[in-house]
């Protein structure tokens, strides 16, 4: 079982984000090129524009490579001009691996992941750390992860509370559950049987707890990691991006500015796709019964 305190927080983060959840799947199935008007009987249209739009914009925020400049006084010594054109060549570095270790797991580049979610969603969302190998050799790790999935809570000094919820299988939560000490019985019947995760992050003062939450799969909340205290922050980069600065003050108590906080670029031209869609569906309908009447001809 897990802390009751940890499950309310959950379920209040999830609700707290409903909205902006909701405007973000609208964006994604425009991206998708999803047909809100098919039907088995009547003739749908729609326009790609949304889908050329995202690939463009993506295209062009990923074509180069990150840049790194380290700031040094313009007086500085011949020794920490060295020092900084090292320090930028092992951030290139670091970066070239990112890129080798998403290849090797069947990803595509960080650069052009990161520019689809935050030109699709609005949102960007990183797990950003240093971890050390077996020999010691550091070790960037940034993570990207679905903004859809993910829910911040946001204090006067940052991020003091987070969520980021995943789906996988019973299997991979067995596996990763025995790297923290934890046993999760599977069988060949059940190996494959989805199961929701949640890494879930929360900071009071400078102290935080993180633990990994299992749930799904015919069993109940379980911990694959139980909560440990560190010191330092939450190690995640949450926010929003291409929106409006409104958090609720020009309409007191409106929840819509979790709609707005942060935009997909396709959100200024979203009720224009919509109703193009649909008219195109309806000239689509009246093309179809005038070449083909529903009626017979003896």
């Amino acid at each position: 079982m897990i802390d009751k305190d940890i499950e309310n927080k959950l379920s209040s983060l999830i609700k707290f984000w409903a909205p902006r959840d909701a405007r973000i799947r609208e964006w994604m199935r425009l991206e998708a090129l999803t047909d809100e008007s098919e039907d088995d009987v009547l003739e749908s249209a729609l326009t790609n524009d949304p889908a050329t739009v995202v690939g463009l914009a993506v295209h062009l925020l990923s074509y180069y490579d990150p840049k790194h400049s380290v700031i040094i006084d313009a007086n500085a010594s011949d020794h920490l001009l060295k020092q900084a054109g090292k320090t930028e060549r092992a951030l290139r570095g670091w970066w070239r691996d990112v890129d080798y270790q998403r290849f090797l797991g069947g990803l595509d580049s960080w650069t052009r992941e990161l520019a689809w979610w935050e030109t699709t969603t609005g949102w960007v969302v990183i797990k950003a750390a240093m971890e050390r190998g077996d020999d010691g050799t550091p070790t960037p790790v940034a993570d990207i992860l679905n903004p859809l999935n993910s829910y911040p809570e946001y204090g006067p000094d940052g991020l003091i509370a987070f969520a980021n919820r995943y789906t996988t299988t019973l299997a991979y939560a067995a596996r990763k559950a025995a790297l923290y000490g934890n046993d999760i019985k599977v069988s060949e019947s059940n190996a494959t049987a989805p199961v929701e995760m949640v890494d879930y992050y929360e900071r009071d003062g400078k102290r935080c707890r993180t633990a990994i939450i299992m749930q799904g799969g015919g069993k109940k909340p379980v911990y694959i990691r139980s909560p440990i205290e560190y010191g330092g922050k939450i190690p995640v980069i949450c926010t929003p991006v291409n929106g409006k600065p409104d958090r609720g003050a020009i309409a007191f108590r409106d929840e819509g500015w979790k709609q707005t906080i942060g935009q997909s670029i396709l959100e200024k031209n979203r009720p224009i796709y919509q109703e193009y869609n649909r008219f195109m569906s309806l000239l689509a309908a009246v093309a179809r019964d005038a070449a083909q009447p529903p009626w017979l001809v003896k």
